[in-house]
């Protein structure tokens, strides 16, 4: 059997979202960090979180943006607009951040939101929707922190948007001038 004019377009609309590369040593922080090392360990894995979290955000964002830019076709400009998300939820280790974690990310052109605002609608493909307005969003997600050195870790994040639109990833970072930096990501699975 062919592909549908629609799978096409979303396939292509996967392909130019997941497969953005994000430029080695590129600083994915957007708020000013201090030249100075992190008075704690706790600091430096905020600071680590929000440099994956925001990474993952920004390349969104780029992706859905250009995605509605180039769509030729109503059907495809319809697909790369539900995928253009106004709405982000995130969550450290499976549960909320603080409030003064979401600070973080005033500065994303997008509504950053607690995990706990967003609910998994079970009628169609498991699509993450906001719990008042029922809108469609996407999880942004970070776990397990391994320390590799004192300027190096590794870290799980992700993200899920439904059942057919998720990802976990490891990304690998390294403390330079006392900003942390992605360095290296590795996608453990998709769907």
């Amino acid at each position: 059997m062919l592909p549908s004019k629609r799978s096409k377009a979303l396939l292509g609309h996967a392909t130019l979202c997941f497969l953005i590369p994000i430029v080695l040593g590129q600083t994915v922080s957007g708020r000013s960090q201090s030249s100075e090392p992190a008075t704690s360990r706790t600091q430096q894995e905020d600071d680590i979180r929000e440099a994956v979290l925001r990474s993952q955000m920004l390349e969104w964002i780029k992706g859905e943006d250009e995605g509605v830019k180039a769509a030729k076709s109503a059907s495809d400009r319809e697909i790369a607009e539900h995928f253009n998300f106004k709405t982000f939820y995130v969550s450290v280790d499976e549960k909320d951040p603080s409030e003064d974690f979401l600070t973080r990310f005033k500065d994303i052109p997008r509504s950053v939101k607690k995990l706990s605002e967003s609910e998994i609608d079970k009628r169609y493909r498991l699509t993450v929707v906001d719990k008042k307005t029922h809108k469609p969003g996407i999880i942004f997600y970070v776990g397990k922190l391994e320390w590799k050195k004192s300027d190096s870790v590794e870290i799980k994040g992700g993200y899920h948007c439904d059942g057919l639109c998720a990802a976990g990833i490891t990304f690998r970072l390294k403390l330079v001038k006392g900003t942390w930096i992605i360095e290296e990501r590795r996608t453990n699975w998709i769907s």
